[in-house]
């Protein structure tokens, strides 16, 4: 079930990014990559290092971990979709 609710958490994400980084749509995609790597490499660390944060059944971090990419990847989704939308927009841009 909440994986249904990774595309709720990626428009979310993506949006945030766009905010917070006040970055334009030609960023948006960088942006994106880069948070969406930070935050990889911190729960990578935490699920090896501190997976008590996760819990300490190896079934629950193993669903734990594919939770976490399946949203990463959904979030990347959502920001190609998004950009590929706002050029569309604006035909100047390429």
């Amino acid at each position: 079930m909440r994986f249904l609710l990774a595309p709720v958490g990626g428009v979310i994400s993506v949006w945030l990014c766009k905010v917070v980084g006040r970055l334009s749509n030609e960023q948006l995609l960088a942006g994106t990559a880069l948070v969406g790597g930070l935050a990889m490499v911190l729960d990578g660390a935490a699920l090896r290092w501190f997976h008590g944060l996760y819990g300490f059944n190896e079934q629950v971090l193993r669903v734990a971990a594919a939770g976490l990419l399946w949203g990463y990847g959904v979030a990347y989704l959502i920001a190609i979709v998004w950009v590929s939308l706002a050029t569309r927009k604006q035909p100047g841009l390429s």
